[in-house]
């Protein structure tokens, strides 16, 4: 093996590594907006405020600049906790649980788990 494929491969590998530590810490909580012409999911400062601060006080703080809540620790709050939580006020509030769901970093990338 030559000094370049040596140097190449280890790029490589640190990429894939890079992507699998992908930064999950800022959640938010996404409605899913009907229309007559059109349909899409928004992202809802308001209702992550309440669920980061009703549920993660200690382990969050919400970001008004974002709009997300943000973990002190990456991985702290689990992906299916945090859309469970959106979707219990979410519907408390009045939307269909098939309307309520969460995604990262002020995105509504749907979580799934």
């Amino acid at each position: 093996m030559t000094i370049k494929s040596f140097v190449l491969s280890c790029l490589l590998i640190g990429a894939v590594h890079a992507e699998d530590a992908k930064d999950l810490s800022k959640h938010n909580c996404c409605l899913h907006i009907k229309d007559a012409s059109d349909a899409w999911w928004m992202t809802n400062p308001d209702v992550t405020k309440e669920v980061c601060q009703s549920y993660y006080k200690d382990v969050a703080q919400f970001d008004s600049k974002t709009g997300t809540c943000d973990e002190h620790k990456n991985g702290t709050i689990k992906n299916a906790d945090w859309k469970s939580k959106c979707k219990i006020y979410g519907t408390s509030l009045g939307w269909t649980d098939d309307r309520v769901g969460a995604g990262h970093d002020a995105t509504c990338y749907p979580i799934d788990a």
